[in-house]
C-alpha cells in the first residue's frame, strides 16, 4: 500500500506544480495561433489527470514487487524521477517562461522518458501498458508544440 500511497502522492505534487505554471499563463496562452487539433483545454486537463493517475498506478504496482532499492528499482525510480523533473520543466518552459522553442526539445525528452520507464518495467507488463497513453499523449504534445512554433 505505501507504494501506491508515494506514488499518487508524487503524481499530485507534480500536476500541481506543472498546473500552477499553466494557470498564471493562460491569458498568454489565449493569444497564440493554435493548430486545427488542439484539443480544448478540458480535454487537456481531463487527459493529464488520467495520465497522473495511471501513472501512479504504474509505479505503485511496480514498487509493489520490486524494492525501491534495488539495483531494477534504483533505475526505474531514476526514470520517473527524470520524468517528472522533465514534466514540470516542460510547464515552466512553455507556460512559465513563455518559450515555446526552448519547450519542444523538452516534450520530446518526455515522450522518451516514458518510452525508457516503459521498457525498463517491460512493456508488456501491467506498469508498462498503464504508460502506453502516457507516451501515446507525450508524442501528441510535441507535435502540438511544433505546430504552434509554426503559427507563431
Amino acid at each position: 500500500m505505501i507504494p501506491f500511497i508515494i506514488s499518487f502522492l508524487i503524481a499530485i505534487f507534480t500536476a500541481f506544480i506543472g498546473g500552477k505554471f499553466t494557470a498564471s499563463s493562460l491569458d498568454w496562452y489565449s493569444t497564440l495561433n493554435l493548430p486545427a487539433i488542439t484539443p480544448p483545454g478540458w480535454v487537456i486537463s481531463l487527459v493529464w489527470t488520467l495520465i497522473f493517475i495511471l501513472s501512479a498506478v504504474s509505479a505503485g504496482i511496480f514498487f509493489k514487487k520490486e524494492k525501491v532499492f534495488s539495483r531494477k528499482g534504483k533505475a526505474v525510480a531514476s526514470l520517473f524521477m527524470f520524468n517528472i523533473l522533465l514534466n514540470i520543466s516542460w510547464s515552466k518552459i512553455f507556460f512559465g517562461d513563455q518559450n515555446i522553442q526552448l519547450a519542444l526539445p523538452v516534450a520530446v525528452l518526455l515522450g522518451l522518458s516514458v518510452l525508457s520507464i516503459i521498457f525498463a518495467v517491460g512493456k508488456k507488463s501491467i506498469s508498462g501498458i498503464l504508460l502506453y497513453p502516457y507516451v501515446i499523449w507525450a508524442t501528441f504534445a510535441s507535435v502540438l508544440n511544433f505546430l504552434i512554433i509554426r503559427l507563431n
